[in-house]
């Protein structure tokens, strides 16, 4: 920030003393330092999530159970783009209906209705609406913000069997598809026209789309049939998903595979929506006190823009990573061997060092050899990030923009688990890992809420993974708060829209 006010200050001064040295780059620099600099005091300011609470309407078994609608009350103010949701307290009724009241009723008044109050969210949807009214309100405002290169995240909250399936990924692709599938059909659309629009040598665009779970507190890809990943951050602090590691044996090389992936172009939606049909299929379900196929996974369905040749340097680098593993191993190998002979063990067992000791020169030798080709091998390794970084600057400004939505499991209240068919050890400790993972994602936006220096993202994967989109600079976070219109769920849905709220007001 000081070298930041010192560049502005030489170049008023330079202005005062030359005004005909005035540069437009200049201009369209500090131009663009200025936007960077306000995201980032706003980063630090202002908690980035769009909360929009969605109600969804009575299901088959809540129709059978002649289970009541709750009554409420949206409303959206203009003027501030905030809306909210009242709910009838019917228990606080009930109360005041066998306790007579001396206040004299005022006309048109009734004393027994009173309302919960929460509001300060940017839609409400109501129960009649479907996932296309949803998708409109909710995902079409940001969406344009992929194609100038930066990141929109929607995750689904609530309790179980409110509906956070049906919302992102949808029952019925024709009659009622999902948030992803939506999506992704306006992405396509939008990439026929980018690609129509370049020259014939130009790069053309494609959606790689990628789709992986977190069941147990372990990653698993499920385009790559459920095998396990890893969530590493890396020296520079960005977090990734990566595959399992595979050692070749005849070469030595040590390959750390990513997520599988699927590349689509703009017509491809239909080989998007089969693959993730298929996909749902190993996705991990059990019995809830609601439905007997709930999510015990939370899954990340991640879809960014790439071209051909951005593609290819990402390969590229993989590759050249694991051309140094076994070079490495090597050296150190060789490392370990010379250093271990400067120290001798004597009759004690105390470990000495040798002051006369002289590497056996051959050793030393193949020690140079074997580092100059690691050094070769590094410079390759630099040069493909770099390659990496000069095709996310020259092409066209979508590169690299990217859209995830995120189907969070439901938290579960324990007394409810004795009303819960089949239930075994198995289910309790799925509940217990659900339960945690959401508590710590409550941990980390009540301390966000709190301007805390320290946020606990490290405490599960969950919010290691959610992380980059929580606190992005150049991010959107969308939470779309789930919650049942059955008067039987109206306590869970009140605990609900209490922490919606909490995250609306950070």
């Amino acid at each position: 920030h000081e070298e930041w006010q010192q560049f502005l200050k030489e170049k008023r001064e330079k202005l005062e003393q030359d005004p005909d040295s005035y540069n437009p780059l200049d201009a369209q620099y500090i131009d663009q330092r200025k936007r960077e600099q306000y995201h980032v005091d706003g980063a630090k300011t202002k908690f980035p999530v769009q909360v929009f609470v969605r109600l969804r309407p009575l299901i088959k078994e809540e129709i059978e159970a002649k289970d009541a609608c709750i009554e409420y009350q949206s409303k959206h103010d203009a003027k501030t783009e905030k809306s909210s949701l009242n709910i009838v307290d019917k228990s606080k009724a009930e109360r005041q209906s066998i306790i007579p009241s001396k206040k004299k009723k005022k006309k048109n008044q009734d004393d027994r209705r009173t309302y919960k109050k929460y509001g300060n969210f940017r839609g409400v949807v109501e129960a009649n609406d479907d996932n296309e009214r949803c998708f409109q309100q909710c995902i079409v405002p940001s969406i344009e913000g992929i194609f100038e290169g930066h990141t929109v995240c929607s995750f689904a909250y609530g309790h179980t069997g409110s509906g956070k399936t049906y919302t992102i990924l949808g029952y019925d692709e024709k009659q009622c598809p999902g948030m992803y599938r939506l999506t992704a059909q306006y992405i396509c659309d939008r990439l026929k026209q980018l690609n129509q629009a370049m020259t014939k040598n130009g790069d053309a665009i494609f959606l790689c789309c990628r789709f992986s779970e977190l069941y147990q507190g372990k990653m698993r890809d499920l385009f790559g049939g459920l095998v396990e990943c890893h969530v590493r951050e890396d020296a520079n602090g960005n977090i990734n998903i990566r595959g399992p590691t595979i050692k070749e044996d005849d070469s030595g090389k040590v390959r750390v595979q990513p997520l599988s992936t699927l590349l689509i172009d703009g017509d491809g939606i239909q080989q998007l929506i089969d693959k993730v049909q298929e996909s749902l299929k190993l996705r991990k379900t059990g019995s809830s006190a609601v439905h007997d196929e709930s999510s015990r996974s939370h899954v990340f369905l991640e879809m960014e823009l790439v071209s051909e040749r951005l593609v290819e340097a990402r390969n590229k680098l993989i590759a050249a990573d694991a051309n140094i593993v076994p070079w490495g191993y090597k050296r150190d190998n060789l490392m370990i061997e010379i250093q271990y002979g400067q120290y001798t063990q004597g009759a004690d067992g105390q470990w000495t060092m040798n002051p006369n000791y002289q590497p056996p020169k051959d050793k030393e030798e193949q020690l140079h050899v074997v580092q100059q080709k690691v050094d070769v091998l590094e410079a390759e390794f630099a040069q493909c990030q770099k390659d990496i970084d000069q095709i996310m600057q020259s092409s066209h400004a979508c590169i690299g923009g990217k859209v995830v939505f995120v189907d969070l499991a439901g938290n579960e209240w324990a007394k409810e688990s004795k009303s819960i068919r089949g239930d075994a050890k198995a289910q309790m400790d799925e509940r217990k890992e659900i339960n945690k993972s959401l508590l710590s994602l409550k941990e980390c936006v009540r301390a966000l809420h709190d301007r805390k220096e320290f946020v606990p993202y490290r405490n599960s994967k969950l919010t290691m993974v959610l992380r980059p989109y929580l606190k992005g600079i150049h991010s959107t976070a969308i939470m779309i708060a789930n919650i049942s219109s059955s008067q039987a769920q109206v306590a869970k849905a009140y605990n609900t829209l209490s922490y919606a709220q909490m995250v609306a007001k950070a």
